[in-house]
């Protein structure tokens, strides 16, 4: 840039270098929402043969209770419900985030303070409104369910520290976490992650 003056303001205009590069194209650094749904999608495809394997063999194991002369005892049945659950979950979140979370565009800023409805797809980085909201919603569900934030993060395998951090929409969970949150709360991921209100009192 090089200054210069014009109608008497102090003005700044590119040098003949500053346009030649910008002829050649600028790489600009990826936008916190992009990285998160390239994250998100290289994980689930990573996770998705391991998750429809565990969820076949939840589903093989309950055939075999209703094989004729089966008679299980219910708590049986009870831990192959969750089982169930959370294999069906584990599933859904890698389907979703690897063929059906559309790609955010970059071209589009984020603006967490202007009221509307996103989904998912729409999170974007760690100071994001809709952050904050996933956040508030994984602390109602742990409130509800009388879970201290300590036995929560000991029930998901991640520490306290990055608990209060992700509750406060300070930090991404990711999709691994997001699944052992789910999975510890007793919840389908998509309770946690489904359509997310961000409204403008919630983000000031």
């Amino acid at each position: 840039m090089e200054p210069g003056r014009a109608v008497g303001f102090k003005v700044f205009s590119l040098t003949a270098a500053g346009r030649r590069r910008l002829a050649g194209g600028v790489r600009l650094p990826e936008s916190p929402q992009h990285r998160l749904w390239r994250v998100c999608r290289a994980t689930a495809e990573a996770n998705a043969p391991r998750f429809r394997a565990e969820l076949e063999d939840a589903l093989r194991d309950g055939l075999a209770l209703l094989a004729p002369g089966a008679c299980a005892h219910s708590d049986v049945w009870a831990a192959l419900e969750t089982r169930l659950q959370r294999a069906c979950a584990r599933v859904a979140a890698a389907v979703y985030c690897a063929s059906e979370w559309r790609e955010p565009s970059d071209e589009q800023r984020d603006e967490p303070n202007k009221a509307r409805t996103r989904h998912v797809s729409d999170i974007p980085g760690p100071e994001s409104a809709a952050l904050h909201a996933l956040g508030r919603t994984i602390r109602r569900i742990r409130r509800h369910r009388n879970l201290s934030e300590t036995a929560l993060a000991h029930a998901a395998g991640i520490g306290p520290d990055r608990l209060a951090a992700i509750e406060a929409g300070q930090l991404d969970p990711c999709f691994d976490g997001l699944i052992a949150l789910a999975d510890a709360l007793g919840v389908p991921s998509a309770e946690l992650v489904g359509d997310i209100e961000v409204d403008a009192g919630d983000a000031r």
